[in-house]
């Protein structure tokens, strides 16, 4: 009786991957043509996107360098007038006083 029942269940997975196989064989002829192309594909795909990393690298690079560039122009603007500030201003003895300018530095 054992073996009756074996060989009931081993009917019915053979049924079961025929089934599998008619559903599955389709695809797979598919994807069978569609290798070679899929294969040419993978390294464009590849070099696309290192060229997209890339590029967004450069895009960083320069807009971390044009805010250096626009803090500095800010500090030495702001230096510029206060410095102007320090030569303009009257000393405490009296008018106006000409002051060195290595003294309003300091």
């Amino acid at each position: 009786m054992a073996r009756a029942g074996v060989a009931s269940a081993s009917l019915r997975s053979d049924s079961i991957k025929g089934l599998a196989q008619s559903v599955a064989k389709p695809a797979y002829r598919r994807l069978l043509t569609a290798e070679p192309l899929l294969r040419r594909a993978v390294p464009i795909l590849i070099v696309a996107f290192m060229l997209t990393i890339c590029i967004g690298a450069a895009v960083q690079v320069l807009d971390h360098r044009r805010q250096a560039v626009s803090d500095a122009t800010q500090a030495i603007d702001a230096l510029a007038d206060h410095l102007a500030a320090a030569l303009d201003r009257p000393t405490r003895d009296g008018p106006l006083h000409i002051v060195r300018s290595s003294d309003a530095i300091e």
